[in-house]
């Protein structure tokens, strides 16, 4: 199943909730919301953030809570896609594992060994996301501004070309009179 399909999976699941009390699936399998943010690959799960305050490796009954279900809507009205929602989903899973490693090493005095590659991962996936908006704030600019420029280009051809027709050579012919 490719990603336009499970983009496509999660947005028509996160479309048909109103109170986050059905997240879909029909017999098919655990719906992808489940398998992407559920329970069991929550970032809320075993932290602070989880409302229901479930440890690491449990799970509610119907797999994903009501809250994060809406957290999700939220976020993907907010981000305007299902990739662009698992990468912020991945970038706060890697910031909550390096604090805690940094947390730890506040209290021992010894840094994990992952720590300096799960904090570059972080840097790297935050810096594609940054240049991901970035590109695509500088496409509509340069759309913009290209079509801006072709106007300016068409005005001022006719411009000169009307200043030619103006200004064109005559021809001077000198008639004597024999008065």
């Amino acid at each position: 199943m490719g990603i336009r399909q499970v983009s496509k999976d999660v947005k028509k699941s996160l479309g048909r909730i109103e109170n986050a009390y059905y997240v879909g699936g029909r017999g098919d399998g655990i719906p992808k919301i489940m398998q992407l943010f559920g329970c069991q690959c929550c970032s809320w799960s075993g932290s602070i953030l989880c409302p229901h305050g479930l440890l690491i490796g449990k799970k509610h009954s119907n797999g994903i809570c009501s809250q994060r279900v809406l957290y999700l809507k939220e976020q993907l009205q907010i981000v305007g896609t299902v990739p662009r929602l698992i990468q912020n989903e991945e970038a706060v899973k890697l910031k909550m594992v390096t604090d805690r490693m940094l947390w730890q090493y506040s209290e021992t005095g010894e840094l994990h060994d992952d720590f300096k590659a799960l904090n570059k991962n972080l840097i790297s996936l935050i810096d594609k996301m940054r240049k991901q908006d970035e590109g695509i704030k500088f496409q509509g600019e340069l759309t913009v501004a290209h079509e801006d420029f072709r106007k300016l280009v068409e005005v001022e051809a006719k411009r000169i070309e009307e200043r030619n027709n103006k200004t064109r050579p005559g021809e001077f012919t000198e008639e004597v009179s024999d008065n």
